[in-house]
C-alpha cells in the first residue's frame, strides 16, 4: 500500500476495495498512526538530509510551498529544520 504518496485514502481505500473507514481503523490498529499522519511523517522524513533550498526541498517533497514544509517539520520534529540541520534538537521524553 502507498499511503505515503500524495493518493486520498478513500482513493486507496477504493483501490483495495474496502471502505474508507474500515482503512482508517486497520491501519491505524497496525501502525499506531492514523494514514493521514502518517503521510505526514513520511514527507518530513523524505526532507531529512537533502542538501536543496527550502523551496526545492518542499516542492520535492510534495509540499505548495515552503512554509508547510516548515511547519510540518515544526509540528512532528518539535524544531525547526534549520535548528534540526545545525544537531539542534530536543531531547526525547520517551
Amino acid at each position: 500500500m502507498r499511503v505515503e504518496t500524495a493518493r486520498r485514502v478513500g482513493q486507496t481505500a477504493d483501490q483495495l476495495g474496502v471502505s474508507e473507514r474500515y482503512l482508517r481503523r486497520v491501519f491505524r490498529q497496525a501502525v499506531g498512526v492514523s494514514p493521514k499522519h502518517f503521510a505526514r511523517i513520511a514527507r518530513v522524513r523524505r526532507v531529512i538530509g537533502t542538501r536543496r533550498s527550502w523551496a526545492d526541498t518542499a516542492a520535492y517533497a510534495g509540499y505548495t510551498d515552503q512554509s508547510h514544509l516548515i511547519a510540518d517539520f515544526r509540528a512532528l520534529m518539535h524544531v525547526t529544520p534549520k535548528a534540526y540541520a545545525t544537531g539542534n534538537v530536543p531531547l526525547s521524553t520517551c
